[in-house]
C-alpha cells in the first residue's frame, strides 16, 4: 500500500467563491472577491450556495447539489438555527465534500472576502489554515501561529469567521465525519471547534469587509440560539 506521506499533494486546487445565485448582495460581493483573486494570482471557480434567504420557501439547492445523495443522510440537531445558517453551513460542507472528491487542498472564500496575496500551498498536514480578517489590515494585529477565536465561554472556542480558509483532503473528510456524526447545529464557525480541529495562521492572505454590515445573508438569529456570547479571544 503506498503511504499517504508519498501521494499527498500540497498545493492549493483552486479558491472556491461561495455565491448565492440571484442574490444581488451575494452576487455583488462574489464579482469583488473574484477580481481580488485575479489581482493577486489566485486561481479560483465560483460555487454556487444553498440559499436560506427566501422567506417561505424551503432551502434552495444548488445545481451541483441536487442530486447528490449525501445530502439526504445529514440532520438537523438544534431546534433554533435559522433557515439561512443551515444554508450557510451546507454550503461550506458541499465544499469540504469537494475537497475529498479532488483528494486535494482547496481554499474557501465566502462572497465577502478580499485576497491579498495568494494562498497556492498547504504547510501542514490535516489542518485548516485561516487565512487572516479584518483586525489584521484595520487594526494592525500581530501574526500569531494560532488566530484570534471565536468563543462561547471558556469551554467552547472556534474559528473567528468562516470567511477564509484552506483546509486539505484529511480535514475535509474529518469535519464531514464530525457533520454526519452530529448534525447541523450552527454556522460553520461555530462547528470548526478548536478543541477538535487543527487550525493555524500562517500570514494574513485575506480580509473579510462588508459594503454594509445589512447586507449579511444571516439575520434575525434567535437570541436563544447557539453561539449565545459569541466574542473574539486572543
Amino acid at each position: 500500500m503506498d503511504s499517504l506521506y508519498y501521494k499527498y499533494d500540497f498545493d492549493v486546487e483552486h479558491a472556491y467563491i461561495m455565491r448565492i445565485k440571484g442574490n444581488a448582495h451575494s452576487e455583488r460581493y462574489a464579482v469583488r472577491c473574484a477580481q481580488s483573486c485575479e489581482k493577486v494570482g489566485q486561481p479560483y471557480i465560483m460555487w454556487d450556495a444553498f440559499d436560506g434567504t427566501i422567506n417561505g420557501k424551503e432551502i434552495q439547492f444548488p445545481e451541483h447539489a441536487k442530486n447528490d445523495s449525501f445530502y439526504k443522510i445529514l440532520k438537523l440537531s438544534s431546534h433554533y438555527i435559522t433557515k439561512a445558517e443551515v444554508a450557510c453551513t451546507l454550503t461550506h460542507l458541499s465544499v469540504w465534500l469537494q475537497c475529498a472528491l479532488l483528494g486535494k487542498p482547496v481554499v474557501i472564500l465566502e462572497h465577502d472576502a478580499i485576497m491579498l496575496q495568494p494562498f497556492k500551498q498547504m504547510h501542514s498536514l490535516n489542518s485548516i489554515v485561516y487565512l487572516g480578517g479584518e483586525e489584521w489590515v484595520k487594526k494592525g494585529w500581530q501574526i500569531t501561529p494560532i488566530p484570534p477565536l471565536g468563543s462561547d465561554g471558556i469551554n467552547y472556542r472556534f474559528i473567528c469567521r468562516a470567511h477564509a480558509y484552506a483546509i486539505d483532503p484529511p480535514m475535509a473528510k474529518n469535519l464531514l465525519a464530525y457533520v454526519l456524526k452530529n448534525g447541523i447545529y450552527g454556522a460553520p464557525d461555530y462547528m470548526m471547534r478548536f478543541d477538535l480541529f487543527n487550525i493555524t495562521h500562517q500570514g494574513c492572505y485575506a480580509y473579510d469587509e462588508y459594503f454594509d454590515r445589512n447586507d449579511t445573508t444571516i439575520k434575525n438569529r434567535n437570541p436563544y440560539a447557539i453561539p449565545r456570547n459569541e466574542h473574539l479571544e486572543r
